[in-house]
C-alpha cells in the first residue's frame, strides 16, 4: 500500500542538465544581445559628446580662459583642454565636425579653440550602421542639442 507514497531521494536535475540548459540560454543570448546593445552606443557616445560641449562652454564662461577641443576623425579620438585639465575620449561613432565656416570628415584632424562669447555653432556628426546624430552646440545660448538624422 505504500509504493505510491515513496519519493526518490534523488529527484529533481542533475548538475550537467542544468549547465547544459544555462549554456544554451547565455549562448542564445549572445547572438541577441549585442544587436540590442550596439543600438544603445551610438545614443550614448551622443550623450558623452554633448557632455563634453557643455562642460567645455560652461568651463570657458566661468574662468573667461579658452579651452582647446581636438578631433581626430581617423583614430576616433575626441579630446579637451581646459585649463590644467585634459581628458580623451575614443567614440567609434565620431563621424564629422561642423562649424559655419569650416567642415572637416573622413580621416582629418581638427583642433578648435572654443572662447567665451564665441559666436561659432558648433555641431559633431556620429553615424553607427542606419543611425545618425548631430550633437550641437550654439556658443551664444550655450545650449547643447542632440539631433536624429
Amino acid at each position: 500500500m505504500n509504493d505510491g507514497l515513496k519519493y526518490s531521494v534523488f529527484g529533481g536535475f542533475s548538475l550537467l542538465e542544468v549547465l547544459i540548459v544555462l549554456f544554451v540560454i547565455s549562448l542564445t543570448a549572445a547572438f541577441i544581445f549585442p544587436n540590442i546593445s550596439s543600438q544603445g552606443s551610438i545614443k550614448q557616445d551622443a550623450r558623452l559628446v554633448a557632455s563634453i560641449l557643455r562642460y567645455v562652454n560652461d568651463t570657458t564662461l566661468a574662468t573667461k580662459e579658452p579651452c582647446t577641443l581636438r578631433a581626430n576623425l581617423k583614430t576616433k579620438v575626441l579630446s579637451y583642454k581646459c585649463l590644467a585639465e585634459q581628458r580623451e575620449y575614443v567614440l567609434s561613432s565620431l563621424r564629422k565636425i561642423e562649424t559655419v565656416t569650416m567642415s572637416v570628415a573622413d580621416n582629418e584632424e581638427v583642433s578648435l579653440l572654443i572662447s567665451p562669447g564665441q559666436q561659432d555653432t558648433l555641431k559633431i556628426y556620429l553615424s553607427e550602421e542606419h543611425n545618425n546624430l548631430w550633437v550641437q552646440l550654439n556658443s551664444l545660448s550655450g545650449r547643447v542639442k542632440i539631433i536624429e538624422g
